[in-house]
């Protein structure tokens, strides 16, 4: 986080305060950092050629995405959603095809850009 001089921005009334501009600074700064390396990686990705597949994913493959993004294996996942791992691992590849990816990585970067994650909403 960020400090500010002594003296610099001085509250009689509330001392807190300018601490916490200085905090909120700090989180914009971060915010701004985080935004451009999304921006960055997303730029290695290859170009969607089917818009469309990728954003008619059915809920199953979203619940998928959702659990790479979680950073859970094919078995917890299958766990998580009650059913068996094998058709988690036959989701995950229709997963790749629709968003035309390679890998886990590249599926989740492809979910954010095409905003059908939202870093906002998960857990």
């Amino acid at each position: 986080m960020l400090e500010l001089a002594p003296g610099y921005l001085v509250s009689h009334f509330f001392p807190a305060i300018p601490q916490r501009f200085a905090d909120l600074c700090a989180v914009l700064l971060t915010l701004a950092e985080h935004e451009e390396l999304v921006r960055h990686l997303s730029k290695a990705l290859p170009p969607i050629h089917n818009l469309e597949a990728a954003r008619s994913l059915n809920p199953r493959e979203r619940d998928v995405l959702q659990g790479l993004v979680l950073g859970e294996s094919e078995s917890q996942i299958a766990q998580h959603l009650g059913i068996e791992p094998p058709t988690v691992h036959t989701h995950i590849g229709r997963l790749y095809r629709r968003l035309e990816v390679r890998n886990a990585k590249e599926a989740i970067w492809r979910g954010f850009v095409l905003r059908l994650l939202d870093w906002l909403n998960l857990p």
